[in-house]
């Protein structure tokens, strides 16, 4: 499988589409990608230094992170995010501000 490059030149691997998650998230919502993959599972990986950096050169306002890197830790295309259910979206959210350490105790 080959990597894909996004508009913000960073290389994503492919998303991997399987009906089990075990280090990841299934969604309740499963939807088809623009490749007509079905995807039912994200991996989530822990973000970097090099992530925030990345959001920060494409966004200056901090309200406009939350994609970049939700898509980021998701490894996901932020343009397949946008066919994701909200439901799913915001649960990934939730999981984002635990990685970032932004949770509300």
């Amino acid at each position: 499988m080959e990597n894909i490059q996004t508009e913000d030149n960073v290389s994503h691997s492919p998303v991997e589409v399987s009906n089990t998650c075990a280090d990841g998230y299934t969604l309740k919502y499963p939807y088809k990608l623009a490749t007509g993959e079905m995807l039912t599972c994200v991996t989530l990986r822990r973000l970097k230094v090099a992530d925030m950096k990345a959001a920060k050169r494409q966004f200056k306002n901090s309200d406009e992170w939350d994609e970049v890197l939700i898509a980021r830790m998701t490894e996901l295309n932020p343009e397949d995010l946008t066919g994701m259910d909200l439901e799913d979206y915001q649960a990934l959210s939730k999981r984002f501000r635990q990685f970032a350490g932004l949770a509300d105790e």
